[in-house]
């Protein structure tokens, strides 16, 4: 996620109103920052609760690890 109005900050403002559920950011460049009113975290593994669906929006070379991490 990013402050940057054509990055995936642009889609959860877009899409936020629309789903119910939980909502979780990453970055760890952000960690501990807020977008939209949402808690930036460093990793997916920070997550205790089941997640039902993820998007990725990340450059190829880290795919595999956040794979990993699902």
């Amino acid at each position: 996620m990013s402050h940057d109005p054509g990055s995936g900050g642009f889609f959860l403002r877009c899409m936020k109103n629309r789903f119910k559920g939980p909502i979780y950011l990453f970055n760890p460049r952000l960690n501990g920052q807020n977008l939209y009113g949402y808690k930036i975290h460093s990793s997916i593994l920070e997550i205790s609760e089941p997640i039902d669906y993820v998007i990725l929006a990340v450059p190829a070379r880290l795919c595999p690890k956040l794979m990993e991490e699902l």
